[in-house]
């Protein structure tokens, strides 16, 4: 069976590339897809989740973007991903905000998609400009040994001393903002269509 392949370009080297074992059309509601980043004759395993899913957030994410309305918290002084590898370690000093009922870290608006190894930002800089960020997220290692928390800790500090680096970051152009949300808003319909869901 030939893979469904949906890439997002951002020239001729760089490609957000989403995988389907099923064509579009044919995708069952909770059917996941893989997300890819191709670049360096690499590719990087950025996502894994719903379809629809991944355009509902893309889409969403790019509109206020191109609008400059994807500004960081004022909270958020230093790389965005430093400070989700905090939360998840639930380091104190975040700044958290409640929705319905629970409390989120104020980043988690600009996090499009998260999986394993990678988080992947979008957000508008001082100067208005779109930016996409992808940042490494630490692995915990449990011992099960009696100290396991203290140990996790210590291996969590050094890991952000010495091996914490965004794997890449760039400028999205309006143009190729554009055209991410023009292909993200058509296949978000035509999922709309096929899967039987109203409009959201």
């Amino acid at each position: 069976m030939t893979d469904e392949v949906i890439d997002f370009n951002l020239n001729d080297y760089i490609t957000i590339r989403m995988v389907s074992e099923v064509k579009i059309e044919l995708l069952h509601c909770c059917q996941n897809v893989d997300i890819y980043l191709l670049k360096d004759n690499e590719e990087y395993l950025l996502g894994m989740d719903i379809l629809r899913e991944h355009m509902f957030v893309l889409k969403n994410a790019l509109k206020k973007a191109l609008l400059n309305q994807l500004q960081l918290h004022s909270s958020i002084t230093e790389d965005i991903g430093i400070l989700w590898n905090k939360c998840l370690q639930s380091k104190p000093g975040l700044t958290y905000k409640e929705i319905k009922g629970e409390s989120f870290w104020v980043g988690l608006m600009h996090l499009l998609w998260d999986y394993k190894k990678f988080a992947t930002w979008l957000y508008n800089d001082a100067d208005g400009n779109i930016i996409l960020h992808i940042t490494p997220m630490y692995q915990d290692h449990w011992t099960g040994e009696e100290d396991e928390e203290e140990t996790n800790d210590r291996a969590y500090e050094k890991w952000m001393a010495t091996k914490y680096k965004p794997l890449w970051t760039t400028i999205l152009s309006p143009a190729v903002a554009k055209a991410w949300l023009f292909q993200a808003e058509d296949i978000f319909s035509r999922l709309q269509y096929t899967q039987g869901y109203g409009d959201r």
